[in-house]
């Protein structure tokens, strides 16, 4: 590979390029018109090829130089973000998380103080959404999503692998067990996700015929159907891993105790960040809610 012009020809060349004219490029880079020029007739001496037609009063570029153009002003593109990244990455003080609803009403929230104290020099912003982050100018350092892990140009990491589990209140359960209609709460999940944990799913996995006079209760969210199931307005299909202060509280227990199997869902939890500019705090924040999820000792986090 031959080796580059001196960066400061280039940097001549590129202004003179973008406004057709020696003296607006010479404005620019506060340097005389004969400056830009000096350096244009240097990289094209260097280049063996004129790169600019020489008019009285303007400027025109050669084919070599509108290829040339095109490739530095793409590359003087790359760098100004790489600086503005680089620069985002070392004063950026506020750490922004997008999650679903469910996800941080449920699990998040509980868990955010031991964060903050682990980064009491960090602000944290929480943004709720189900739309998809495009990380390309959404200002946003990780977002946690329920899908198939497809999420090109960036970081993945898988959490949680908890199934779905039916839920309800002891007296709903007691109910249910004793044969009495019971109604199903179930959520409306969003249209990107086709194959989405339903009743009659649940229902042939615990090997039991669905009931025939059962009413349904549709709710936007996950954590809306925690919401009804305590008040006693159903029993519910939820996942695992946002159920489990319920349990471990009592106000919500598991049908059939134990002996219910959880159904698996192809739709996982993944930390999602970009490959590009990504946020120290990020990784930190990952390797902690993993910890979290699974069960683990908080680690040490650095930044």
């Amino acid at each position: 590979m031959s080796s580059l012009p001196p960066m400061e020809q280039l940097r001549f060349f590129d202004a003179a390029a973008r406004h057709l004219s020696f003296q607006e490029a010479a404005a620019e880079l506060c340097v005389s018109p004969a400056a830009v020029s000096q350096r244009i007739r240097a990289l094209e001496a260097l280049l063996d090829t004129p790169l600019f037609i020489r008019h009285t009063r303007r400027v025109s570029l050669t084919r070599a130089g509108k290829l040339l153009a095109d490739k530095s002003r793409q590359a003087f593109t790359l760098l100004h973000e790489g600086i503005d990244d680089v620069r985002q990455l070392h004063h950026r003080d506020v750490f922004t998380i997008s999650t679903t609803t469910t996800f941080a009403e449920q699990f998040l929230m509980s868990k955010m103080d031991t964060f903050q104290q682990l980064f009491p020099e960090t602000d944290s912003r929480i943004l709720v959404s189900n739309a998809l982050v495009d990380f390309r100018y959404d200002k946003v350092d990780v977002a946690v999503r329920q899908g198939l892990g497809n999420y090109a140009g960036c970081h993945t990491r898988p959490v949680g692998n908890d199934g779905y589990i039916a839920v309800a209140t002891r007296q709903l359960a007691d109910d249910f067990a004793a044969g009495h209609p019971v109604t199903l709460i179930t959520v409306d999940w969003p249209e990107r996700i086709q194959d989405f944990p339903c009743w009659n799913q649940w229902f042939g996995h615990q090997a039991l015929p669905r009931p025939y006079a059962a009413q349904q209760l549709n709710v936007p969210t996950e954590a809306m159907a925690v919401r009804a199931a305590l008040n006693g307005q159903g029993m519910a299909l939820i996942h695992g891993l946002h159920i489990q202060q319920e349990l471990q509280a009592g106000t919500l227990v598991r049908l059939f105790g134990d002996r219910q199997r959880s159904l698996p869902s192809p739709y996982r939890y993944y930390l999602v960040w970009p490959t590009r500019g990504t946020n120290p705090v990020a990784t930190a924040f990952c390797d902690w809610i993993s910890a979290q999820l699974n069960g683990s000792k908080t680690p040490m986090l650095t930044v």
